[in-house]
């Protein structure tokens, strides 16, 4: 580990995927079938259970990680909101493809435009007496949850009250 450089420190705060807010809580090597590999050792904030590796040299993972939006940053996400929508698929499959997608890279502006797209079709919906498919609601409770909890962490807020914030700048989601 001398001599390597690391984008990422030990305790610092990133969001990984599905897994959201973690701690950098250390960087180790360990050794797999004779092959000795740095790891980036992830706590997850609201999931004290799990802990993540993620290899220090593999950019397919290393791409699903980045640090927590700073409070300015999530000023500018909500002041230039993107207004373009994520068009709501008809094929489940494809459509939950994308959903799986969007949540794996977590993306701020992606978990929200999957957000706003799922609770447009979930009010639809709700106007004929209907409901969203399972797979649809877990996919927006755990994109809700994404948002919910980076937000909150930095905005110190709690994290019901991040969705009445992000209405309140954005007049969406």
């Amino acid at each position: 580990m001398k001599g390597v450089i690391y984008v990422y420190h030990i305790n610092e705060l990133v969001s990984y995927g599905i897994h959201g807010v973690c701690k950098i809580q250390e960087i180790i090597q360990k050794n797999f079938d004779g092959k000795t590999t740095d790891y980036y050792v992830l706590k997850p904030l609201y999931d004290t259970s799990s802990t993540v590796f993620v290899p220090v040299h593999n950019e397919k993972l290393k791409t699903k990680m980045r640090l927590v939006l700073s409070q300015e940053e999530i000023g500018t996400l909500l002041t230039d909101f993107p207004r373009e929508e994520i068009e709501w698929s008809s094929n489940n499959h494809s459509r939950h493809e994308q959903w799986s997608e969007i949540l794996s890279n977590a993306s701020p502006v992606e978990l929200m435009r999957m957000v706003h797209c799922l609770l447009h079709q979930k009010s639809f919906l709700a106007e004929q007496h209907k409901k969203l498919q399972d797979a649809d609601e877990r996919a927006l409770k755990t994109a809700e949850s994404l948002i919910d909890n980076e937000f909150a962490l930095v905005l110190h807020m709690q994290p019901d009250e991040v969705l009445p914030y992000i209405r309140s700048k954005t007049l969406t989601v």
